[in-house]
């Protein structure tokens, strides 16, 4: 059975950009005149490439509208324009177009092809089926979101099974193996994911080991039915992670660590064994550690052990390790810290610390 959820998580990453002023620089549209030239481009076959290119990043907020949800970039004028941009390039949805935009070298046209390759059964004249070798070729060496994307379509065709059996094989990217494994056999795919997450955690690249770890960080932040219960296996794994000479391989070690204790909280050996590590890490010569840290123990604050390891992190050299430390202990008991924070020379951790005031503030009777 074809399943195409995939392209709405895609969205959201693509629309949270799609309004900013950097995509307007890059498409170079900004006034109604500049849309006029672009669209007008796409009438000539030699130029239709190029005008899609400019077009589809300044109005994906619409171009990859999943149902009636969509963003808005906060100008009603420009909104204006971005919809009237979705409405032309929605035209261009014949064959000849999507197979010249999946058969280019542009990602963004890549996705966008793919995104609106049509779901079979098709008529038996439509040539929809010519294009399948070229879904193969991108399913298996594109970047991941398009990986992802060409194997989701190829999920909708019951005769590329085996096919979609050697990607799950070779892809070293979890939410691509997540899906395969959803696509392949909806009945065991929780079960299996463990063994396939632990499979990345072990690879020779720190890249895909870190992307494995964070989606083990993020597992509380999906949807119901993506979210998995991981082996002990797995926490031991990530937990000799956290001893990566890489403070970036650390600090994702540390955020799967803070999801992971949620699932073993009531499984003392291996809840003691993550607070223990947590404690270590508390010292850990990166910054980029240790604001991390606060994240995972402000549920046991009322352990000593604990509250002394969160007020020593409140007198950190960061500020930003300050900052979360406050978060962890209750903003409203640290006003003069966070006050401090707010002027701090880390504009970041000023805007951070500001907006927390504020929150106080508003929340006061």
């Amino acid at each position: 059975m074809c399943s195409l959820s995939r392209f709405g998580l895609c969205v959201a990453s693509i629309v949270a950009a799609s309004a900013s002023d950097a995509e307007d620089e890059q498409s170079g549209i900004r006034t109604r005149a500049d849309l006029d030239a672009a669209i007008a481009q796409l009438g000539s076959k030699e130029t239709r490439s190029a005008a899609l290119e400019r077009l589809i990043p300044y109005a994906s907020m619409r171009v990859f509208q999943v149902g009636s949800v969509f963003g808005h970039s906060g100008d009603a004028e420009k909104d204006a324009l971005i919809g009237n941009a979705a409405e032309v390039i929605a035209q261009y949805r014949d064959f000849e177009t999507l197979s010249m935009a999946v058969n280019s070298s542009s990602e963004t046209l890549q996705y966008w092809a793919l995104f609106r390759f049509p779901v079979p059964p098709f008529d038996s004249d439509d040539p929809w089926e010519n294009l399948l070798p070229r879904l193969r070729d991108l399913a298996t060496t594109g970047s991941s979101q398009i990986r992802g994307s060409a194997q989701d379509r190829l999920a909708c065709y019951d005769d590329q099974r085996a096919f979609l059996g050697e990607c799950l094989e070779r892809d070293t990217s979890a939410a691509n193996v997540m899906r395969l494994l959803y696509h392949l056999d909806r009945s065991t795919y929780r079960q299996r994911m463990s063994s396939h997450i632990l499979h990345l955690l072990c690879h020779d690249e720190q890249a895909v080991r870190r992307s494995a770890l964070v989606f083990v960080g993020s597992n509380s932040d999906s949807a119901p039915m993506w979210q998995f219960n991981f082996s002990g296996q797995v926490l031991a794994r990530v937990l000799e992670l956290s001893r990566s000479p890489s403070a970036v391989e650390r600090g994702s070690a540390v955020s799967a660590l803070t999801e992971l204790r949620k699932q073993y909280h009531l499984r003392k050996q291996y809840s003691d064994a993550i607070r223990n590590r947590m404690f270590k890490l508390a010292d850990d010569p990166s910054a980029d550690v240790r604001w991390r840290v606060p994240l995972a123990l402000r549920d046991e604050i009322e352990r000593p052990d604990v509250h002394a390891v969160l007020a020593d992190l409140l007198q950190d050299e960061s500020p930003l390790v300050r900052y979360f430390a406050i978060l962890a202990m209750g903003p409203n008991k640290h006003m003069d810290e966070l006050r401090e924070l707010a002027s701090n020379a880390d504009k970041k951790v000023a805007e951070y610390a500001t907006g927390q005031l504020k929150n106080l503030e508003r929340k006061r009777p």
